[in-house]
């Protein structure tokens, strides 16, 4: 499968960190929070897609590409948390 578009890119990240640090408006926090969970459930999916192309023909690459987006929703979730 393609790679996964995400909504909440590199400058979206930063508002929530800055949102966490300095504080912002429940609503800001909401809105950011919702594209983190949206991209999370693409991630989910692609992940998904990739584990069952996986077991059809193995590949290091796919296996690699599992890894790096279990990070990412590991990292999200904790942010999520927080």
């Amino acid at each position: 499968p393609p790679q996964p578009v995400l909504d909440c890119d590199d400058t979206c990240m930063t508002a929530i960190m800055e949102c966490l640090d300095e504080g912002c408006s429940v609503e800001a926090l909401l809105k950011l929070d919702d594209k983190l969970a949206t991209d999370e459930q693409t991630i989910a999916d692609t992940v998904e897609q990739i584990k069952a192309a996986n077991k059809m023909e193995p590949s290091d690459e796919n296996a690699g590409t599992v890894a790096w987006l279990d990070n990412f929703l590991s990292r999200s979730g904790s942010l999520r948390g927080q």
